[in-house]
């Protein structure tokens, strides 16, 4: 189980140390739930932490390109 414990440290603004408790218990909230879920590999809690740690994530767009050594025929595709 994820547990975090925090320390204030002097001169630090309160609200960045709130920030970061807050992100740090969602995550601990959401390890939670995912390893009673199903088991996981090393591999995949490291990605589940990153991708939690990184909070919404925008669109995924993907482009390809591609150059041919000659004329494709349209049809055929």
């Amino acid at each position: 189980c994820l547990h975090a414990t925090f320390t204030l440290a002097e001169n630090i603004p309160d609200e960045i140390t709130e920030h970061w408790h807050s992100a740090l218990e969602h995550i601990a909230d959401a390890s939670a739930s995912v390893r009673r879920t199903a088991p996981v590999t090393p591999l995949q809690w490291g990605l589940f932490f990153q991708a939690q740690a990184a909070g919404a994530a925008g669109q995924y767009v993907a482009q390809s390109y591609f150059a041919f050594d000659r004329r494709l025929d349209a049809d055929a595709l």
